[in-house]
């Protein structure tokens, strides 16, 4: 037993392969490394303390195999510094025990979740985490009696469906790498291109009867491109009825990249086309 491990800073490298823990009041500080590889580290019930703190600048993280058995009390790996990363490979490495997993990163970590986007994460007892796992989902938060308002151009003209005076106000949830600012969009912020499975949803009321209206995912807003593969179509029989629309299809997002909800009058000239809108609903995996 030993008050505390230690500390390891400023190499280049530094690589720890088969290391078993046991008894320690507290565990080991890493700062300000190159490239940091740790193999089958082994941290037995009965540590203390934290048992793995990063703290400063690392060019690479890669943490592979091993365990942590955390005592009630104590702590696997703090990164609550908030470290520069450049590459974080988490791989499976177990979590047990009573005590807490990961003390998580403060800035640029999401609700959930523990690391940053710098990171890959794969470990059974912890959050999955890595472009592959980015989601995100946006409602329309309003009341499903009144909906919104939105101008329909009668042009052929595709538009957002914003609602007029942006009263489409949506709600995200379950947002990993992702946001959603302003409303109907969702935008990717992860590090790596990637393809998404998209589905959305809407209930409709058309206020003129007998015209066609197509919904569809739009990329990149005005100056981007429609994904034809979303393609919807909704007829107005009856100006009371309304219609339930389903969207779904795949994008490629790069980083910084969004998508929203679009729709487009495809028939009929004149009057003032409006559409009422009761739900909408956007969410890609």
């Amino acid at each position: 037993m030993t008050t505390s491990v230690g500390s390891i800073s400023g190499l280049g490298l530094y690589f720890g392969n088969i290391v078993q823990f046991l008894n320690n009041t507290n565990g080991i500080s890493y700062s300000n490394i190159g490239n940091l590889l740790l193999n089958n580290q082994g941290w037995f019930l009965g540590n203390l303390g934290t048992y793995e703190t990063f703290t400063g600048n690392f060019g690479l993280i890669e943490k592979v195999s091993g365990f942590s058995t955390v005592t009630t009390g104590a702590t696997a790996i703090n990164v609550s510094s908030n470290p520069t990363v450049g590459e974080g490979i988490l791989l499976g490495t177990v979590f047990s025990g009573a005590g807490t997993y990961v003390n998580r990163y403060t800035v640029g970590s999401y609700a959930g979740f523990n690391f940053n986007i710098n990171w890959v994460v794969n470990s059974p007892g912890i959050p999955r985490e890595s472009d592959n796992e980015s989601s995100a989902n946006i409602y329309y938060n309003g009341g499903i009696t009144s909906g919104f308002l939105q101008n329909a151009n009668s042009d052929n003209t595709p538009f957002n469906l914003s609602g007029n005076s942006n009263s489409n106000t949506t709600t995200p949830v379950n947002m990993f790498r992702t946001s959603s600012t302003p409303n109907n969009r969702i935008t990717y912020n992860g590090r790596r291109k990637r393809t998404f499975q998209v589905n959305a949803s809407l209930s409709v009321r058309g206020t003129i009867a007998t015209q066609f209206y197509g919904f569809f995912i739009q990329k990149n807003g005005a100056g981007g491109s429609s994904l034809i593969e979303t393609n919807s179509l909704m007829r107005v029989n009856n100006i009371d009825d309304i219609n339930s629309i389903s969207i779904s299809g795949t994008v490629e997002l790069n980083p910084g990249e969004y998508i929203e909800i679009w729709g487009q009058r495809l028939t009929g000239s004149g009057g003032s086309p409006q559409l009422a809108i009761f739900s909408l609903n956007l969410n890609i995996r």
